[in-house]
Order: C-alpha cells, then sequence, then structure tokens
C-alpha cells in the first residue's frame, strides 16, 4: 500500500509541475521587450518608439512608458505601469474585452486566458468577427497573438495578418517566453 500512495503521490506531484509550467513567463521588461524586437524583428533602432511620460502626462494613467513598434506585420506595445495595481486594471481591460468577444459568440478559434495575482494572460488564434468591432482592443478579422501582464507592466503582441507575420509573432512571443498558440 505504501509503494502506490508513494507512486500516486509522485504521478500527482509531476502532473503540478506541468500545470504551473503552462502559467509561467518571463517577468517583462522595457529592456527585455526591446531587445526581442531588435533581435527576432530586426527593428531598427530609431523604429521603436519609448516614451517615457512625466506622471501626470502620460494618456493612460498611471502608465510612466509606453514602446510601441510596428514591423513585419507585427504590433508590439509595452507599458510600464508606476504601480503593479494600475498595471493589472488596466490589463483587465483587455482580458474582459476578450471574454466579451467569447460570451458573444464573436470569436471562433483557438484561445487561452488567465489572471490571478500579479500576472494574467489572453492569447489566441482565430478569428475575430465584425460584430465585435465596437468593443474589441485586438482589432477584428484574423488575430494571432496575446496581451500578458505581470508586475507593474501589459505587454500586447499581435498580428491581422497570416503568414510571414504570423511567424514574426509567434517568433517574438518564444523569445519573450510567452505562451503562444503553436
Amino acid at each position: 500500500m505504501k509503494k502506490i500512495t508513494k507512486f500516486v503521490a509522485l504521478i500527482l506531484v509531476v502532473v503540478m509541475l506541468f500545470a504551473l509550467a503552462g502559467c509561467y513567463f518571463k517577468s517583462p521588461s522595457a529592456d527585455s521587450f526591446t531587445a526581442s524586437l531588435t533581435e527576432v524583428l530586426e527593428a531598427p533602432a530609431a523604429d521603436i518608439r519609448n516614451v517615457t511620460y512625466p506622471s501626470k502626462m502620460s494618456p493612460i494613467p498611471g502608465c510612466k512608458r509606453i514602446i510601441t513598434y510596428y514591423g513585419g506585420g507585427v504590433s508590439s506595445t509595452y507599458y510600464e505601469f508606476s504601480d503593479p495595481k494600475i498595471a493589472m486594471e488596466y490589463f483587465e481591460r483587455y482580458h474582459e474585452s476578450f471574454e466579451d468577444i467569447v460570451e458573444a459568440s464573436n470569436f471562433s478559434g483557438q484561445y487561452k486566458k488567465s489572471i490571478s495575482g500579479s500576472r494574467g494572460y489572453v492569447y489566441f488564434d482565430g478569428q475575430i468577427f465584425a460584430g465585435a468591432a465596437s468593443y474589441s482592443m485586438f482589432g477584428v478579422g484574423n488575430v494571432y497573438g496575446g496581451a500578458y501582464y505581470e508586475g507593474n507592466a501589459v505587454v500586447v503582441i499581435m498580428t491581422n495578418n497570416g503568414g510571414e507575420a504570423r511567424t514574426n509573432t509567434r517568433n517574438v512571443l518564444k523569445d519573450m517566453g510567452y505562451p503562444y498558440i503553436k
């Protein structure tokens, strides 16, 4: 009986490790974000817009830095907030927008989403239908990529194109250590 109990305990530990591995991704940083864009997409530094805002000048309340780049068909944005709570609230807008799209049957495809404590993600591969145009933070049509949150940062990397743009998006997500639909 002891051997069976130990075996079952070992199986449960292995299962938990695999479950936790799916929830883990690297903490986003401005440097790692910029490095992925320059290395994977070969983005010229001059084309990566990196703006730091004084406390009351940000277009997004509580956001102190926004880094954006559009190239290779990939839209990439890094938001750095002054407080992790504000970052979580901003990410929740993406999370809730995607939930609304799915609940309204305006999405067809694969997706995974989670939000807990100081991290969260929603990543997808599919199509958002035109009925979601008025409230989608992801656009409409074919979509591939995701939104990720940890600590005081939110990162959104996606494309509305297929082919090379999809491959580029997948490669950036992979390089940054984020989960994605394969």
